[in-house]
């Protein structure tokens, strides 16, 4: 099944943060539910089974309303939320001051 899906409004920053360096957040929820993500800019497409693939939807689409400047993504914790380990919300971590090292 193939699921697409916006993230609105779109923010770069954001979407740089979501989807990680050299989207290696994205690669690593593929490998963990076993699903194809393919995005060009805000617009997203999820390819895989129809659980697997509306969960990882529902995990980007909550880490991406909470992905501010002030939050990154922790990329080791990406895989446990994609399997249902953890909540999306350890995916943070606060930064003091500044963008995202990912925008500067």
């Amino acid at each position: 099944m193939i699921l697409r899906h916006s993230f609105t409004p779109p923010n770069n920053k954001r979407l740089v943060n979501l989807c990680g360096p050299n989207d290696e957040h994205l690669r690593r929820l593929e490998e963990a539910l076993n699903v194809n993500i393919a995005h060009r800019h805000e617009d997203f497409r999820v390819n895989g089974a129809k659980k697997d693939a509306e969960r990882v939807v529902e995990l980007l689409q909550a880490a991406y309303e909470i992905a501010t400047r002030r939050f990154l993504v922790r990329p080791s914790s990406v895989a446990l939320s994609a399997t249902g380990i953890v909540s999306p919300k350890p995916w943070l971590r606060m930064r003091a001051a500044g963008p995202p090292r990912d925008c500067r």
